[in-house]
């Protein structure tokens, strides 16, 4: 199974119970027919392919920094460190 459909069949949970769920969902991972992806499943149920995703009581306060650092194809060391300075201050 691809990680689209995956995201899709979570997508249509979600959807077909936006009555009873007050909460958005990721899903994440590698597949090998599109490599890495990241899907947001925001509450309501639409589908949104994104380059990253930021869930949880802190997501607000995180996002600013997200959208300043964030690059496509960041090296892996770049990463640790942009991933690991939010925690330290």
């Amino acid at each position: 199974m691809s990680l689209q459909t995956a995201a899709n069949l979570v997508m249509q949970m979600a959807y077909n119970n936006k009555d009873m769920l007050s909460m958005g969902l990721i899903v994440a991972g590698w597949d090998k027919y599109d490599g890495p992806a990241v899907w947001a499943v925001p509450m309501g149920g639409s589908l949104l392919k994104v380059p990253y995703a930021i869930g949880g009581s802190g997501s607000t306060y995180i996002s600013g920094y997200c959208d300043a650092y964030f690059k496509e194809n960041m090296q892996k060391e770049e990463c640790m460190v942009r991933s690991l300075w939010p925690l330290y201050h």
